[in-house]
């Protein structure tokens, strides 16, 4: 009984993070990451929405304008396989 009541509990707080790390600028995303300094078992997925790309006159360069971006933080799980 235990182990669904924590799978909800984790799910639960996946859901907050989710509808809670909405980010206006890529120096928000930035420090976010940073604040969690994730370890190499971690995983940073940011997804965001395509909005417009323009060229920049002064080089071959262009900016990208993205929307609705979110981000959330997770654990890399290794499945463990035996073979018999």
């Amino acid at each position: 009984m235990e182990i669904i009541y924590n799978l909800r509990s984790a799910a639960s707080q996946q859901r907050e993070d989710w509808a809670a790390n909405c980010f206006s600028n890529v120096n928000d995303l930035r420090e976010y990451i940073s604040a969690r300094e994730p370890g190499a078992n971690i995983n940073i997925t940011a997804k965001v929405s395509y909005y417009n790309t323009e060229g920049l006159s002064a080089n071959n360069e262009s900016r990208t304008t993205l929307a609705n971006s979110s981000a959330r933080t997770s654990r890399k799980r290794k499945a463990v396989v035996s073979r018999g």
